[in-house]
């Protein structure tokens, strides 16, 4: 289940009541989307007043995810020659684009498996997030998904060593002491 949070303005917001273990929503940035029948000009108007926001999910009047409208390509379809006047009125509908979809409880190491082609090129990837009524749930991106990967692997690797120093501790200093002792009671005879 998610919490619905009141819109304030054309966005919505949607944040989980739940994260999983190793669930993709862990992974997940952003929780914002619009309704598809929004106005162009209403979305480049939150994105200027959002300047954090890179993207924003689209869903139909029900709350179904349809696709994703990027900052980049959003201001890239304005800022072409009458931009602004050919898609200014039109719904978000007509930009939004139809991106890769996962359940937000699929496992972020098979998903990262499958996308491992996708990442490894230079570029921004987002991708949807839903829930199992095909909801909207949050958007995570290429880059949201290797720091997360990133920092486990540090985590991991941290742990290691700790568990290194310990496995040296015992190996190297046990010997040691139960020599001492063994001499220390052998004097004795």
């Amino acid at each position: 289940m998610s919490t619905m949070i009141e819109p304030t303005s054309a966005v919505r917001s949607v944040r989980p009541e739940k994260v999983y273990g190793s669930s993709l929503l862990r992974v997940a940035e952003i929780f914002e989307y619009v309704s598809s029948s929004e106005k162009v000009t209403a979305l480049a108007e939150i994105f200027q007043s959002r300047p954090d926001l890179m993207a924003v999910g689209v869903c139909d009047d029900v709350g179904t995810a349809l696709g994703l409208i990027t900052r980049v390509s959003l201001f890239s379809q304005l800022g072409k020659p009458f931009g602004r006047e050919v898609h200014g009125r039109k719904p978000v509908a007509d930009l939004t684009e139809a991106v890769e979809t996962f359940n937000m409880n699929a496992n972020l190491f098979q998903a990262a498996e499958g996308l491992q082609a996708s990442m490894d090129k230079s570029t921004l990837h987002y991708y949807l997030l839903t829930d199992n009524d095909g909801g909207f749930r949050g958007i995570f991106s290429s880059k949201d998904l290797l720091a997360y990967l990133s920092k486990i692997t540090q985590e991991d690797i941290h742990l290691a060593a700790q568990l290194q120093e310990a496995w040296l501790l015992i190996v190297l200093v046990l010997p040691i002491l139960i020599l001492s002792n063994t001499i220390y009671f052998l004097k004795d005879f």
